[in-house]
């Protein structure tokens, strides 16, 4: 149904072809488009034959389309309506309840709108009047019956510039501007359930749109507004919406913040370090990506102000990045770094700075000698605990007492990292 050619799951937005559509809608499984050339193309599950790419349906131009779970109505150029697909409830308007594999004309009026809700269909016709027809039995007619509708039947005499249906709600707007709504309300979709149109807002309306359980609109000001369940975070936060409330512009601002290394520590001598990460958006802060160079990223994961991190070489300085990802997508790299510095040897005695002593001892058997010291410079030796450097050292004291021998390596500092 995606029309790529292909049948797995896409995490991101994927581009089929490089064709100019007009319109798009989706159904239960399949989707359904018009070129901007006016052509009529459908993709996804089929009774007869699965299609993974659009397909061309016969050669008319078309200007409206919409799909809901097994039914299709379409306005072709001249606004003549068709439609095809599931009629078990009389959803496509031509006096029976038997299903149609091609498109079939319903009457020969002209319309401006149609919209296809759950096994019901509305329209508007070309005089602003609205027309309902299909499965009625909680009322999508909006006539106050539960008598299913085999043809349009028209809903009142008001005058209608914009229709939408949903699962189980209808949303209209008049020609005065004002939003009105009927049926299914058990998740405040409306304003109380309503079996006839109801008005929900007397402010001027120029697009409404109603979904599986919520609501959203454009009033003429350009402002959009959405309510109800809000359970998927439909408008960016938690609360559930009874009444239309006002959504934001598009957020096109990166969010800031900072990252920071063991508490902006320069340096350490522990691979595995402690990032604290700060974020501030217009919207809100979503997700979170590092990486160790910019060119490979690690898994996205939810936004937190904390993290541990593992450093990848074995010394020197090292950077830690994070992209932070915002609620509408908007991103930003911050960075940090730490230098990583090697431990010295395990049987040392640590002095101050980088002044260490490293001790060893050799006892003979013989007599004991009278007390004497000598000194010699060492330039190198070898580090003992598995790091894989050389030491250098500025020089070496040998304290002789007795038959005791005690070697004192002193200010060392690993000068070359590869050995």
């Amino acid at each position: 149904q995606l029309g790529d050619g292909t049948t797995e799951p896409k995490s991101r937005p994927v581009q089929i072809g490089t064709d100019k559509w007009q319109a798009v809608d989706t159904g239960y499984l399949f989707s359904i488009g018009i070129k901007a050339d006016g052509t009529l193309w459908i993709w996804g599950q089929d009774s007869l034959e699965d299609k993974t790419v659009p397909t061309q349906i016969g050669n008319e131009t078309w200007s409206v389309v919409s799909a809901n779970f097994g039914h299709i109505v379409a306005l072709k150029s001249d606004g003549t309506l068709w439609a095809w697909g599931d009629n078990s409830y009389g959803q496509l308007g031509d006096g029976t309840t038997e299903a149609k594999s091609a498109p079939v004309p319903i009457g020969y009026d002209e319309w401006d709108a149609v919209a296809v809700g759950n096994a019901f269909t509305v329209g508007i016709k070309r005089d602003g009047t609205l027309w309902g027809w299909g499965r009625n039995s909680s009322g999508w007619m909006g006539d106050g019956t539960t008598d299913d509708k085999l043809y349009p039947a028209q809903m009142g005499s008001d005058h209608w510039s914009d229709i939408s249906a949903g699962y189980g709600h209808i949303l209209g707007i008049k020609n005065d501007g004002s939003l009105w709504g009927w049926r299914w309300n058990i998740y405040g979709q409306l304003d109380a359930t309503m079996s006839v149109p109801t008005r929900i807002d007397d402010d001027r309306w120029s697009v409404v749109q109603a979904g599986w359980s919520h609501s959203a609109g454009i009033k003429r000001d350009g402002t959009v507004w959405a309510w109800d369940t809000n359970h998927s975070g439909q408008f960016g936060d938690d609360d559930w919406k009874a009444a239309p409330q006002f959504i934001p512009a598009q957020d096109v601002t990166p969010p800031t913040g900072r990252v920071s290394i063991n508490s902006d520590a320069l340096s350490t001598s522990d691979k595995n370090v402690s990032l604290s990460v700060a974020c501030n958006d217009n919207y809100f802060c979503k997700s979170m990506q590092f990486s160790t160079d910019q060119l490979v990223w690690f898994n996205v994961e939810p936004y937190a102000n904390v993290a541990t991190w593992k450093l990848g070489k074995d010394e020197g300085e090292q950077s830690v990045y994070v992209r932070l990802i915002d609620g509408a997508g908007n991103e930003t790299v911050l960075s940090d770094a730490i230098t990583l510095q090697p431990k010295p040897p395990s049987n040392r005695i640590d002095g101050a700075g980088d002044e260490s002593i490293l001790a060893d001892t050799v006892t003979s058997e013989s007599e004991p000698q009278p007390q004497s010291s000598s000194s010699q410079n060492v330039t190198s030796a070898t580090d003992s605990t598995g790091g894989g450097g050389v030491w250098s050292f500025s020089s070496m004291l040998i304290v002789m007492l007795g038959s005791v021998v005690r070697y004192q390596w002193i200010r060392f500092n690993k000068a070359i990292s590869e050995a």
